[in-house]
């Protein structure tokens, strides 16, 4: 079984970027299959074009532009990718680093697929960041992976004490209803709870408040189209619920700090 020091990755990286012990790379797959292997260093792939197959000691991933996986350090994985262009985005960090900022690799699950869209948020944010890199990258990219293990570790202390039967009722809810207007009334008639303690235990739970959580579902669903799908961006933004273009621009903006065109020319150059 091969053994993939910092930086090594299968493929032909488009773009590398180092600070310290965080190490960014944009990487283009080109290899049909790679056998079960191991890397020096935890990170984060966000896959960006293309299909991969992700095959662990625990599970098989089905890998479609949108998807954040996480990579223990340490933990055993092979790849297979079908015909086509497919293009990741990696970020990996040393043991050292982890240490240096108060977090413990052996708290976090191993090698796993990541759907909370609050951390999707914050990795569509680093991956942005690393496309309009500047002189504050470094320090916006550092914090915002802190972030990001912030959240993480809340989110596990949240799946242990478990959220109330409601409460699932009403994430559920704001998952199907992307597209569409949600009340809080409405939200009180369906779970039977109280608007005011809706309201009040949220945040509690999805580290933001009702508006913000529907706010950045629906930028996420956008994101993903853009992945995803040639939908014209007029279509994304009807398909995610946006009142008009400048209602989605708007929004993109204020969570991302640039329009959903300026995303779009990332993914498709």
């Amino acid at each position: 079984m091969e053994y993939l020091n910092k930086g090594k990755y299968y493929g032909i990286p488009n773009k590398i970027i180092k600070y310290g012990d965080i190490l960014i790379t944009d990487n283009e797959y080109v290899h049909s299959r790679v056998d079960w292997h191991y890397h020096e260093n935890a990170y984060f792939t966000y896959l960006l074009s293309g299909s991969l197959v992700e095959i662990n000691r625990k599970e098989t991933l089905n890998c479609i532009p949108g998807t954040l996986l996480f990579h223990n350090c340490q933990e055993a994985h092979y790849n297979i990718k079908p015909e086509g262009y497919t293009r990741g985005f990696q970020v990996e960090f040393s043991s050292r680093w982890l240490r240096e900022h108060g977090l413990n690799s052996e708290s976090i699950e191993g090698t796993g697929s990541i759907a909370s869209a609050q951390l999707k948020n914050i990795f569509n944010s680093i991956y942005i960041e690393s496309v309009f890199e500047d002189e504050h990258s470094q320090l916006s990219i550092e914090s915002l992976l802190l972030q990001f293990f912030a959240e993480m570790m809340r989110i596990k202390d949240v799946s242990v004490t478990g959220k109330p039967l409601w409460l699932k009722r009403v994430e559920s809810i704001l998952n199907d209803h992307t597209g569409s207007e949600i009340t809080l009334q409405y939200l009180a008639n369906e779970t039977g709870v109280h608007p005011v303690h809706i309201s009040r235990m949220f945040p509690r739970y999805f580290g933001a408040n009702l508006g913000m959580y529907i706010r950045k579902l629906r930028v996420n669903k956008a994101v993903e189209l853009i992945l995803n799908t040639d939908l014209s961006l007029t279509q994304v933004s009807a398909a995610c619920g946006f009142s008009d273009q400048s209602h989605f621009i708007r929004n993109f903006r204020s969570i991302y700090r640039i329009s959903p065109l300026q995303f779009k020319k990332t993914i498709h150059p």
